[in-house]
């Protein structure tokens, strides 16, 4: 006897999963682009702990980059099951089941990042690069 699985929703008519992918490769870019600062930052200005830096940076971009996606997610879904409350004639001003956003989380990372500034452009003594510039001898007439 064949049997057919039915879903109660349908396919998603807005291609949110199509959107959902873009922001998320928009947010890891963006975040890839914030956490090389730092790390460029400390290997122009020569600074010995390069490698400490860049690992700091590397967790930090994981742990943005997850919150980010995860916020997302949690908004997209809540949106499409908002409207298929008012599709079905809920309440549309009951937004008790809104998902927050992690606040704290993010204020957490934003602080370490500017620690992280704080510690790429921290160098004292940074040797200088390039060639060395000589005046030259001033030219004699005669």
């Amino acid at each position: 006897m064949l049997r057919i699985l039915l879903k109660a929703e349908g396919p998603d008519p807005t291609d949110s999963n199509l959107t959902f992918v873009l922001i998320c490769m928009i947010a890891i870019g963006a975040v890839c682009l914030l956490a090389a600062i730092p790390v460029v930052t400390a290997r122009r200005r020569g600074l010995p702990q390069v490698e400490g830096i860049a690992a700091l940076m590397v967790l930090w971009g994981l742990v943005t980059a997850g919150s980010i996606i995860y916020a997302t997610n949690a908004q997209m879904q809540f949106n499409k099951e908002y409207t298929m409350r008012i599709m079905q004639n809920y309440d549309a001003n009951d937004r008790s089941d809104q998902p927050s956003k992690p606040w704290f989380l993010w204020g957490c990372l934003v602080a370490v990042y500017g620690g992280a500034m704080l510690w790429a452009s921290s160098a004292k003594n940074v040797p200088a690069r390039g060639f060395p510039i000589e005046p030259r001898p001033p030219k004699s007439e005669g």
